[in-house]
């Protein structure tokens, strides 16, 4: 995960954002999923995580533009467990393939202006059938120091 921002802008005075481009990575013939939804599914993470930070989505006139790439592809790990990397009984004597996941996401927050304000890149090893918590979880992480909160009142 790495987060990068300008440190010395102010972010306090952006109030506004509003859904931008959006890209889908994942070859076509590797995709179990449908794009529309995903798509979706990913702003609305990404929405509840500034919502939370305290700002509006406004379609007009927004201070703040999200856009992001996702997408995954599968890669299988060779190792050499060696002789006691097996279950008891067996003989692994040649290489263990692991079939894995790993995914990218770039979340891109820009100001009307094109200028950059906060980029989130992760990549995620897909563990478990659970994409969309693994996604959820980074959008929280990578967000975690944006400066903003929501006021509570004191009573």
């Amino acid at each position: 995960m790495k987060v990068t921002f300008d440190k010395n802008r102010d972010m306090t005075g952006y109030k506004t954002f509003r859904l931008g481009e959006s890209e889908v990575t994942t070859p076509l013939e590797m995709r179990s999923f449908n794009e529309k939804v995903l798509r979706e599914k990913v702003y609305e993470i990404i929405a509840k995580e500034l919502t939370e930070k305290g700002l509006h989505q406004s379609d007009s006139n927004a201070q703040l533009v999200i856009s992001f790439i996702i997408g995954y592809v599968e890669r299988a790990d060779m190792y050499n467990a060696g002789p006691f990397g097996g279950t008891p009984g067996s003989v692994t004597s040649g290489p263990s393939v692991q079939d894995s996941k790993i995914g990218t996401l770039v979340i891109d927050l820009d100001d009307r202006n094109d200028n950059p304000i906060w980029r989130i890149s992760a990549n995620v090893r897909y563990v478990s059938n659970d994409i969309l918590g693994q996604i959820e979880s980074a959008v929280e992480q990578g967000f975690r120091k944006f400066p903003h909160k929501v006021k509570t009142k004191k009573k």
